[in-house]
């Protein structure tokens, strides 16, 4: 989860420039992605040969109840490309003059 809230914060200061950006193509995993998304407090696992991302989620309203959740790369990335689709809709939203009574909308 926090690397949604890191990715999300990362758009924010991003929507601040002055020129949106071209969709870029997908990230790929290299070392110093890896080591980002270890200080984001998953670990990578491989499972039958298939690396995993995975991290201790606790459960709402408990201190005791965990669980672990796995996450394949393609899974991750589109975590990541969703932040920051809802990150851009909601600053979008935000820049959309409210409409009045004096003119149209």
């Amino acid at each position: 989860m926090r690397l949604v809230y890191c990715l999300a914060a990362a758009v924010l200061v991003g929507c601040a420039s002055s020129k949106p950006k071209k969709p870029e193509a997908p990230l790929a995993m290299t070392f110093d992605n890896i080591v980002e998304i270890q200080k984001a407090g998953y670990k990578v696992v491989n499972e039958n040969g298939k690396k995993l991302y995975c991290r201790e989620h606790t459960h709402t309203g408990s201190r005791v109840r965990k669980s672990n959740v796995c996450y394949t790369e393609e899974q991750l990335l589109a975590a990541g490309r969703n932040a920051q689709d809802q990150m851009q809709d909601a600053t979008r939203v935000l820049r959309t003059p409210a409409c009045n009574s004096s003119g149209p909308c």
